[in-house]
Protein backbone atom coordinates (compact mmCIF):
# COMPACT_ATOMS: atom_id res chain seq x y z
CA UNK A 1 0.00 0.00 0.00
CA UNK A 2 1.50 3.35 -1.15
CA UNK A 3 1.65 5.93 1.48
CA UNK A 4 2.79 9.66 1.73
CA UNK A 5 5.93 10.47 4.08
CA UNK A 6 5.56 13.71 5.92
CA UNK A 7 6.54 16.05 8.52
CA UNK A 8 3.61 16.42 10.62
CA UNK A 9 4.33 20.04 12.56
CA UNK A 10 2.02 20.42 15.90
CA UNK A 11 1.41 24.03 17.14
CA UNK A 12 -0.50 25.28 20.12
CA UNK A 13 -0.17 29.09 21.19
CA UNK A 14 -1.29 29.74 17.76
CA UNK A 15 -4.63 28.09 18.05
CA UNK A 16 -5.35 30.85 20.07
CA UNK A 17 -5.09 33.66 17.98
CA UNK A 18 -8.80 33.87 16.50
CA UNK A 19 -8.85 36.14 13.64
CA UNK A 20 -5.04 36.46 13.66
CA UNK A 21 -4.43 32.74 13.53
CA UNK A 22 -3.98 33.16 9.82
CA UNK A 23 -1.00 35.46 10.13
CA UNK A 24 0.84 33.48 12.65
CA UNK A 25 0.47 30.21 10.19
CA UNK A 26 1.87 32.44 7.33
CA UNK A 27 5.23 33.32 9.03
CA UNK A 28 5.53 29.88 11.02
CA UNK A 29 5.24 28.39 7.54
CA UNK A 30 7.69 30.72 5.78
CA UNK A 31 9.96 29.96 8.60
CA UNK A 32 9.71 26.04 8.13
CA UNK A 33 9.99 26.38 4.62
CA UNK A 34 13.87 28.27 5.85
CA UNK A 35 14.54 25.51 7.57
CA UNK A 36 13.98 22.70 4.84
CA UNK A 37 16.24 24.69 2.61
CA UNK A 38 18.85 21.86 2.37
CA UNK A 39 17.20 18.91 3.11
CA UNK A 40 17.23 16.21 0.81
CA UNK A 41 14.69 15.57 -1.16
CA UNK A 42 12.03 18.40 0.40
CA UNK A 43 8.75 18.75 -0.16
CA UNK A 44 6.50 21.19 -0.17
CA UNK A 45 5.42 23.25 3.05
CA UNK A 46 1.89 23.57 3.75
CA UNK A 47 -0.55 24.50 6.52
CA UNK A 48 -3.85 22.90 7.50
CA UNK A 49 -6.40 23.93 10.28
CA UNK A 50 -4.48 22.38 12.93
CA UNK A 51 -1.31 21.02 11.48
CA UNK A 52 1.28 21.95 9.33
CA UNK A 53 2.55 19.14 6.93
CA UNK A 54 5.88 18.85 5.03
CA UNK A 55 5.79 16.44 2.42
CA UNK A 56 9.17 14.36 2.11
CA UNK A 57 10.23 12.03 -0.58
CA UNK A 58 11.93 9.82 1.38
CA UNK A 59 11.28 8.30 4.59
CA UNK A 60 12.48 10.82 7.63
CA UNK A 61 13.91 8.09 9.49
CA UNK A 62 16.34 6.93 6.73
CA UNK A 63 17.73 9.82 6.10
CA UNK A 64 20.91 9.72 7.84
CA UNK A 65 22.67 12.79 9.10
CA UNK A 66 20.45 15.12 7.01
CA UNK A 67 17.85 13.54 9.20
CA UNK A 68 19.05 14.57 12.72
CA UNK A 69 20.32 18.35 11.33
CA UNK A 70 16.79 18.42 10.40
CA UNK A 71 14.83 17.00 13.10
CA UNK A 72 17.24 19.10 15.61
CA UNK A 73 16.30 22.98 13.72
CA UNK A 74 12.74 21.76 13.87
CA UNK A 75 13.02 20.78 17.40
CA UNK A 76 14.28 24.71 18.53
CA UNK A 77 12.22 26.76 16.19
CA UNK A 78 9.88 28.70 18.26
CA UNK A 79 6.19 28.06 16.98
CA UNK A 80 6.65 24.55 16.90
CA UNK A 81 4.97 22.77 19.78
CA UNK A 82 6.14 19.39 18.60
CA UNK A 83 6.30 17.26 15.49
CA UNK A 84 6.40 13.19 14.13
CA UNK A 85 7.80 11.36 11.49
CA UNK A 86 4.37 10.10 9.91
CA UNK A 87 2.53 8.75 7.27
CA UNK A 88 -0.32 10.24 5.57
CA UNK A 89 -3.18 7.36 4.76
CA UNK A 90 -6.68 7.08 3.67
CA UNK A 91 -9.66 7.87 5.75
CA UNK A 92 -9.94 4.21 6.16
CA UNK A 93 -10.05 1.93 9.62
CA UNK A 94 -9.05 -0.73 7.49
CA UNK A 95 -6.29 0.88 5.75
CA UNK A 96 -5.37 2.95 9.08
CA UNK A 97 -4.73 -0.92 10.84
CA UNK A 98 -2.71 -2.32 7.99
CA UNK A 99 -0.69 0.49 7.94
CA UNK A 100 -0.03 0.83 12.07
CA UNK A 101 0.92 -3.34 11.58
CA UNK A 102 3.24 -2.15 8.83
CA UNK A 103 5.12 0.37 11.21
CA UNK A 104 4.84 -2.06 14.27
CA UNK A 105 6.60 -4.53 12.31
CA UNK A 106 9.45 -2.33 10.99
CA UNK A 107 9.89 -1.03 14.76
CA UNK A 108 9.93 -5.01 16.02
CA UNK A 109 12.70 -5.72 13.66
CA UNK A 110 15.18 -3.03 14.41
CA UNK A 111 17.80 -2.51 16.87
CA UNK A 112 15.71 -1.62 20.07
CA UNK A 113 13.10 -4.43 19.40
CA UNK A 114 10.32 -3.07 21.44
CA UNK A 115 8.19 -5.34 24.14
CA UNK A 116 5.26 -3.76 24.53
CA UNK A 117 3.00 -0.90 22.66
CA UNK A 118 0.11 1.38 22.89
CA UNK A 119 -2.26 2.81 20.32
CA UNK A 120 -2.83 6.33 21.29
CA UNK A 121 -5.83 7.75 18.24
CA UNK A 122 -7.06 11.58 18.26
CA UNK A 123 -9.96 12.32 16.15
CA UNK A 124 -10.30 16.25 15.13
CA UNK A 125 -12.80 15.41 12.01
CA UNK A 126 -16.12 14.07 13.79
CA UNK A 127 -17.01 12.83 10.60
CA UNK A 128 -14.60 10.00 10.99
CA UNK A 129 -17.26 7.26 11.57
CA UNK A 130 -14.96 5.68 14.56
CA UNK A 131 -14.56 7.15 17.79
CA UNK A 132 -11.07 7.58 19.29
CA UNK A 133 -11.49 4.58 21.62
CA UNK A 134 -12.73 2.28 18.74
CA UNK A 135 -9.90 3.13 16.42
CA UNK A 136 -7.21 2.47 19.30
CA UNK A 137 -9.10 -1.30 20.36
CA UNK A 138 -9.28 -2.36 16.38
CA UNK A 139 -5.84 -1.27 15.28
CA UNK A 140 -4.27 -2.48 18.47
CA UNK A 141 -6.00 -5.88 17.94
CA UNK A 142 -4.60 -6.30 14.73
CA UNK A 143 -1.39 -5.27 15.71
CA UNK A 144 -1.50 -7.81 18.74
CA UNK A 145 -2.25 -10.49 16.32
CA UNK A 146 0.08 -9.83 13.69
CA UNK A 147 2.97 -9.34 16.05
CA UNK A 148 2.19 -11.23 19.50
CA UNK A 149 5.57 -11.28 20.98
CA UNK A 150 4.52 -7.25 21.60
CA UNK A 151 2.26 -6.89 25.01
CA UNK A 152 -0.32 -4.28 25.65
CA UNK A 153 0.92 -1.81 27.68
CA UNK A 154 -0.83 1.37 28.36
CA UNK A 155 0.73 3.34 30.45
CA UNK A 156 4.59 3.46 29.35
CA UNK A 157 4.92 1.41 26.41
CA UNK A 158 8.41 1.01 24.49
CA UNK A 159 6.47 1.30 21.45
CA UNK A 160 3.77 3.92 20.72
CA UNK A 161 1.60 4.19 17.60
CA UNK A 162 -0.36 7.67 17.62
CA UNK A 163 -3.18 8.11 15.07
CA UNK A 164 -4.36 11.06 14.16
CA UNK A 165 -7.96 11.92 12.04
CA UNK A 166 -7.75 15.08 10.11
CA UNK A 167 -10.60 16.11 7.53
CA UNK A 168 -7.62 15.15 4.74
CA UNK A 169 -6.16 12.20 5.90
CA UNK A 170 -5.23 9.78 8.44
CA UNK A 171 -1.71 10.54 9.96
CA UNK A 172 0.50 7.50 11.80
CA UNK A 173 3.75 7.98 13.77
CA UNK A 174 5.59 6.35 16.34
CA UNK A 175 7.63 9.23 17.60
CA UNK A 176 6.76 12.67 18.89
CA UNK A 177 9.77 15.31 19.15
CA UNK A 178 9.41 18.33 21.33
CA UNK A 179 9.52 21.67 20.28
CA UNK A 180 9.58 24.89 22.40
CA UNK A 181 6.45 26.62 21.43
CA UNK A 182 5.33 29.87 21.42
CA UNK A 183 5.59 32.40 18.77
CA UNK A 184 6.83 32.19 15.29
CA UNK A 185 10.32 34.27 14.71
CA UNK A 186 8.81 37.93 12.79
CA UNK A 187 5.38 37.61 14.09
CA UNK A 188 6.15 40.22 16.81
CA UNK A 189 7.72 42.67 15.29
CA UNK A 190 11.57 43.33 16.10
CA UNK A 191 14.07 44.76 18.65
CA UNK A 192 17.52 46.21 18.91
CA UNK A 193 19.36 44.08 21.40
CA UNK A 194 22.71 44.33 22.87
CA UNK A 195 24.78 41.69 22.54
CA UNK A 196 27.73 40.72 24.47
CA UNK A 197 30.12 37.84 24.48
CA UNK A 198 28.41 36.29 28.21
CA UNK A 199 25.52 34.09 29.13
CA UNK A 200 23.34 36.34 29.69
CA UNK A 201 22.41 38.57 26.51
CA UNK A 202 22.32 35.48 24.12
CA UNK A 203 19.96 33.46 26.61
CA UNK A 204 17.94 36.71 26.46
CA UNK A 205 17.88 37.30 23.09
CA UNK A 206 16.53 33.88 22.38
CA UNK A 207 13.75 33.98 24.80
CA UNK A 208 12.91 36.81 22.73
CA UNK A 209 13.17 35.16 19.45
CA UNK A 210 10.03 32.16 21.58
CA UNK A 211 7.40 35.41 21.94
CA UNK A 212 8.04 35.87 18.10
CA UNK A 213 10.79 38.55 18.08
CA UNK A 214 13.24 39.08 15.54
CA UNK A 215 16.08 40.57 17.42
CA UNK A 216 19.50 42.71 15.87
CA UNK A 217 22.16 42.33 18.10
CA UNK A 218 24.24 44.48 18.69
CA UNK A 219 27.45 44.65 19.82
CA UNK A 220 29.81 47.11 21.07
CA UNK A 221 33.70 46.03 20.49
CA UNK A 222 36.39 48.25 22.23
CA UNK A 223 39.57 47.36 20.12
CA UNK A 224 42.48 47.35 20.64
CA UNK A 225 41.30 46.84 24.49
CA UNK A 226 38.85 43.82 23.41
CA UNK A 227 40.65 41.69 21.13
CA UNK A 228 39.34 39.38 18.21
CA UNK A 229 38.83 36.56 20.71
CA UNK A 230 35.58 38.41 22.08
CA UNK A 231 34.41 39.56 18.43
CA UNK A 232 34.93 35.90 17.36
CA UNK A 233 32.77 34.71 20.68
CA UNK A 234 30.19 37.11 20.03
CA UNK A 235 30.03 36.46 15.98
CA UNK A 236 29.44 32.80 16.87
CA UNK A 237 27.11 33.48 19.42
CA UNK A 238 24.92 35.43 16.56
CA UNK A 239 24.79 32.45 14.31
CA UNK A 240 23.49 29.88 17.49
CA UNK A 241 20.88 32.85 17.20
CA UNK A 242 20.42 32.80 13.78
CA UNK A 243 19.60 29.36 13.84
CA UNK A 244 16.48 30.36 15.02
CA UNK A 245 15.13 32.95 12.84
CA UNK A 246 15.19 33.06 8.99
CA UNK A 247 17.68 36.35 8.68
CA UNK A 248 19.41 37.71 11.62
CA UNK A 249 21.70 40.86 10.94
CA UNK A 250 24.54 41.69 13.69
CA UNK A 251 25.53 45.71 13.94
CA UNK A 252 29.17 45.81 15.51
CA UNK A 253 30.02 49.43 16.59
CA UNK A 254 33.51 50.53 17.82
CA UNK A 255 33.13 51.38 21.42
CA UNK A 256 36.68 52.85 21.83
CA UNK A 257 36.06 56.42 21.68
CA UNK A 258 33.61 56.38 24.01
CA UNK A 259 35.18 54.71 27.06
CA UNK A 260 38.29 56.11 26.55
CA UNK A 261 36.07 59.86 27.20
CA UNK A 262 34.47 59.04 29.87
CA UNK A 263 37.23 57.24 31.51
CA UNK A 264 39.70 60.21 31.27
CA UNK A 265 36.45 62.71 32.28
CA UNK A 266 34.25 61.16 34.59
CA UNK A 267 33.55 59.54 37.69
CA UNK A 268 34.90 56.42 37.95
CA UNK A 269 32.40 54.88 39.96
CA UNK A 270 29.50 55.51 37.58
CA UNK A 271 31.40 54.28 34.19
CA UNK A 272 29.63 51.36 33.52
CA UNK A 273 26.30 53.24 34.33
CA UNK A 274 27.60 55.88 31.74
CA UNK A 275 28.84 53.34 28.82
CA UNK A 276 24.84 51.65 29.12
CA UNK A 277 23.19 54.89 28.77
CA UNK A 278 25.88 55.52 25.46
CA UNK A 279 24.75 52.13 24.03
CA UNK A 280 21.07 52.98 24.84
CA UNK A 281 21.40 56.21 22.92
CA UNK A 282 23.54 54.01 19.63
CA UNK A 283 20.85 51.62 20.04
CA UNK A 284 17.92 54.21 19.71
CA UNK A 285 18.88 55.26 16.29
CA UNK A 286 19.60 52.30 14.52
CA UNK A 287 16.18 50.85 16.02
CA UNK A 288 14.91 53.86 14.43
CA UNK A 289 16.95 53.43 11.82
CA UNK A 290 15.74 50.47 11.05
CA UNK A 291 11.67 51.11 11.90
CA UNK A 292 11.74 48.97 15.41
CA UNK A 293 9.85 49.18 18.27
CA UNK A 294 11.93 48.76 21.38
CA UNK A 295 15.66 47.50 22.71
CA UNK A 296 16.71 44.51 24.60
CA UNK A 297 19.14 43.22 26.86
CA UNK A 298 20.39 40.66 28.76
CA UNK A 299 19.98 42.16 32.44
CA UNK A 300 18.85 40.87 35.69
CA UNK A 301 17.57 42.33 38.43
CA UNK A 302 20.16 43.33 41.03
CA UNK A 303 22.93 40.64 39.23
CA UNK A 304 26.10 43.08 39.30
CA UNK A 305 26.21 46.67 40.24
CA UNK A 306 24.45 48.32 36.93
CA UNK A 307 21.91 46.17 37.44
CA UNK A 308 19.67 47.32 41.05
CA UNK A 309 16.76 49.08 39.75
CA UNK A 310 17.83 52.50 40.48
CA UNK A 311 21.10 52.33 38.01
CA UNK A 312 18.14 50.50 35.64
CA UNK A 313 16.24 53.51 36.06
CA UNK A 314 19.13 55.80 35.30
CA UNK A 315 20.38 53.96 32.15
CA UNK A 316 16.98 53.71 30.47
CA UNK A 317 16.10 57.49 31.00
CA UNK A 318 17.98 58.35 27.64
CA UNK A 319 15.85 56.16 25.49
CA UNK A 320 12.57 56.99 24.70
CA UNK A 321 11.72 53.26 23.26
CA UNK A 322 10.98 51.12 25.46
CA UNK A 323 13.57 48.56 27.00
CA UNK A 324 13.12 44.77 27.37
CA UNK A 325 14.68 42.48 29.99
CA UNK A 326 13.52 39.12 29.65
CA UNK A 327 16.23 37.70 32.29
CA UNK A 328 14.91 40.62 34.81
CA UNK A 329 13.40 37.80 37.42
CA UNK A 330 15.68 34.89 36.14
CA UNK A 331 18.63 33.58 38.54
CA UNK A 332 21.99 32.63 37.22
CA UNK A 333 21.53 28.96 37.53
CA UNK A 334 18.63 28.90 35.75
CA UNK A 335 20.31 31.17 32.91
CA UNK A 336 22.80 28.46 32.63
CA UNK A 337 20.53 26.04 31.99
CA UNK A 338 19.10 28.02 29.43
CA UNK A 339 22.39 28.58 28.04
CA UNK A 340 23.12 24.82 27.43
CA UNK A 341 19.83 24.35 25.56
CA UNK A 342 20.40 26.73 23.53
CA UNK A 343 24.10 26.24 22.63
CA UNK A 344 25.86 29.18 23.74
CA UNK A 345 27.31 27.95 27.17
CA UNK A 346 30.34 26.78 25.80
CA UNK A 347 30.98 29.77 23.86
CA UNK A 348 30.04 32.24 26.16
CA UNK A 349 32.23 31.04 28.94
CA UNK A 350 35.52 30.99 26.78
CA UNK A 351 37.93 33.65 28.13
CA UNK A 352 37.60 36.79 26.24
CA UNK A 353 37.33 40.44 28.01
CA UNK A 354 34.20 42.53 26.80
CA UNK A 355 33.86 45.94 26.91
CA UNK A 356 31.77 46.68 29.99
CA UNK A 357 34.53 44.74 32.06
CA UNK A 358 37.39 47.40 30.96
CA UNK A 359 37.62 50.31 33.81
CA UNK A 360 35.59 49.50 36.41
CA UNK A 361 36.45 50.25 40.29
CA UNK A 362 36.36 47.86 42.57
CA UNK A 363 33.51 49.55 43.92
CA UNK A 364 30.90 50.70 41.22
CA UNK A 365 28.08 52.64 42.75
CA UNK A 366 24.80 50.83 43.11
CA UNK A 367 21.89 53.97 43.26
CA UNK A 368 22.80 56.31 41.11
CA UNK A 369 20.60 59.16 39.23
CA UNK A 370 19.81 60.43 35.91
CA UNK A 371 20.47 63.64 37.43
CA UNK A 372 24.01 62.44 38.35
CA UNK A 373 24.49 60.84 35.27
CA UNK A 374 23.63 63.79 33.23
CA UNK A 375 25.85 66.19 35.11
CA UNK A 376 28.52 63.77 34.46
CA UNK A 377 27.82 63.34 30.63
CA UNK A 378 28.03 67.77 30.59
CA UNK A 379 32.17 66.41 30.29
CA UNK A 380 32.52 65.06 26.95
CA UNK A 381 30.12 65.35 23.86
CA UNK A 382 28.13 62.96 23.72
CA UNK A 383 26.35 63.75 20.37
CA UNK A 384 30.03 63.64 18.66
CA UNK A 385 30.70 60.21 20.37
CA UNK A 386 27.50 58.80 19.27
CA UNK A 387 27.72 59.84 15.81
CA UNK A 388 31.37 58.27 15.66
CA UNK A 389 29.70 55.05 17.20
CA UNK A 390 27.10 55.04 14.16
CA UNK A 391 29.62 56.05 11.44
CA UNK A 392 31.79 52.77 12.09
CA UNK A 393 29.11 50.86 12.49
CA UNK A 394 29.78 47.59 10.33
CA UNK A 395 26.65 44.84 9.72
CA UNK A 396 27.06 40.99 9.33
CA UNK A 397 23.69 39.54 7.79
CA UNK A 398 23.60 35.57 8.70
CA UNK A 399 20.92 34.23 6.17
CA UNK A 400 20.79 30.57 4.96
CA UNK A 401 23.97 29.87 7.06
CA UNK A 402 26.26 32.04 5.61
CA UNK A 403 27.03 35.60 7.54
CA UNK A 404 27.89 38.33 5.03
CA UNK A 405 29.25 42.36 5.46
CA UNK A 406 26.73 44.82 4.08
CA UNK A 407 26.65 48.57 4.80
CA UNK A 408 24.94 49.59 7.56
CA UNK A 409 21.92 52.13 7.02
CA UNK A 410 23.56 54.59 9.60
CA UNK A 411 27.56 54.94 8.46
CA UNK A 412 28.65 57.14 6.09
Amino acid sequence: MKTAELLLVRFSEIGLKGKNRGRYLRQLVSNLRQTMRDWPGRGAVRATRNRILIALEEPARTAGPARQRIMARLADTPGVRSFSPARALPLDLEAIAHAAVELAREAAGGPLAPRTFAVRASRSDKRFAHRSIEIERAVGARVRQALPQLGVELGRPELELGIEIHPEAAYLFDERLDAPGGLPVGSSGGVVHLLSGGLDSPVAAWRLQLRGVSVYPLYFHSFPFTGDAARLKVLELARVLAQRQPRLVLHIAPFTAVQTALREACDPAMLVVLYRRMMLRVAERLATALGLQALASGDSVGQVASQTLANLRTIDQVSTLPVLRPLCGTDKEETIALARRLGTYEISTRPAADCCSLFVPRHPRTRTSPEQAERQERRVDVPALIAACLEGLERVVFEGGHPQHEPSPLAG
